[in-house]
C-alpha cells in the first residue's frame, strides 16, 4: 500500500467515519486524490461507503466512508457456534431433523430446486453450482454403486471442528439439492496435498 494511501487508511481508522472532503482537508491532498485513494481502498475491500452525510444548503450530500467488516472484524463465528450448540442441546430429537431440513431448504433456495431437471446428472451439476455459490468448492464423481459428492471447503470450519452436528445440515442441504439421500462418508479428511475435504455418498 502506498504511503499516501496508508495515510488515508489510517485516518479513516482513527476517525471511524469520514468524507472525501475530511480526508482532503486533514491530509492536505486534493479532493480528486482523496477520492482516488478511497476508490482503491474500496476495490481492496478495506473501506466501504455508508449512508450519505447531510449537507447544509445546495449540492449533493457527501458519502461517508468507514472500515469494512473484513478489517474491523466481527464475532459471527462465535455467535453462530453458541447458537448451534444451544439448538443441538435444547431441541428435542424428533424436532431436530425437521429443524435441519428447514435450514437446508433456506440455504438451497428450494423454489429454484423445484425447477431442477429430472435427469439426475443434470441435477447434480446444478446442485454443485449452488453449493459452490455457498463456498463449498464442491464436485461430484460417478461411482459404480452411487455418486459421491466431495466438498473441498467447509464454510463453517471454525464451527464444525468443534460442533460436528452441523454436518447433518450439510447432508440435508445436499439432499435438497441433489434429490438423493446424502450419507456422510468422510469428515474433514486429508487429501494427498494436505487439503481438507468431506465426502457424501448419494442415494444409499
Amino acid at each position: 500500500m502506498e504511503t499516501s494511501r496508508q495515510q488515508v487508511f489510517e485516518y479513516i481508522r482513527s476517525q471511524r467515519s469520514v468524507t472525501a472532503g475530511d480526508i482532503s482537508r486533514a491530509l492536505g491532498m486534493t479532493p480528486a486524490n482523496a477520492r482516488h485513494h478511497l476508490k482503491i481502498l474500496q476495490d481492496l475491500d478495506l473501506v466501504i461507503a455508508t449512508t450519505h452525510q447531510k449537507r447544509v444548503g445546495k449540492g449533493r450530500p457527501a458519502r461517508v466512508f468507514r472500515l469494512s467488516e473484513k478489517v474491523s472484524g466481527n464475532n459471527l463465528g462465535l455467535l453462530a457456534a453458541i447458537l448451534l450448540e444451544e439448538l443441538l442441546l435444547n431441541t428435542e430429537t424428533e424436532n431436530l431433523a425437521l429443524l435441519q431440513q428447514k435450514i437446508a431448504k433456506r440455504l438451497a433456495l428450494i423454489s429454484e430446486v423445484q425447477n431442477f431437471p429430472v435427469n439426475q446428472a443434470a441435477r447434480l451439476f446444478l446442485a454443485v453450482q449452488r453449493l459452490n455459490q455457498l463456498h463449498y468448492q464442491a464436485r461430484w464423481e460417478a461411482r459404480s454403486n452411487a455418486p459421491r459428492l466431495i466438498l473441498s471447503n467447509c464454510p463453517y470450519l471454525e464451527i464444525s471442528e468443534k460442533k460436528p452436528g452441523i454436518c447433518a445440515i450439510d447432508a440435508a442441504l445436499i439432499q435438497e439439492l441433489a434429490g438423493l439421500p446424502a450419507n456422510l462418508k468422510e469428515r474433514l479428511a486429508h487429501d494427498s496435498r494436505g487439503g481438507i475435504y468431506c465426502s457424501f455418498q448419494l442415494g444409499l
